[in-house]
């Protein structure tokens, strides 16, 4: 009889583990984004941006994220 199998990939461990504590993300910009997990609709993909552009985090499946500025401009 075999162990537990472990179904989730690295990627998908590491969301769950940083999911579990704050995490704040710096942009290549220098600006702060608070992001957090949420629950999405199976098959839901998308990316949050920076106010410059650039790509902050991105997903694909039932976890999606919601990012706001730590800092205000």
């Amino acid at each position: 009889m075999s162990g537990p199998v472990n179904t989730h990939t690295e990627a998908e461990a590491l969301v769950f583990k940083e999911a579990v504590s704050p995490l704040v993300k710096r942009c290549r910009c220098g600006r702060n984004w608070n992001v957090v997990m949420e629950r999405g609709q199976s098959g839901h993909h998308g990316c949050i941006r920076c106010s410059c552009d650039a790509e902050l985090v991105s997903w694909s499946g039932t976890v999606m994220f919601n990012a706001v500025p730590t800092d205000s401009d």
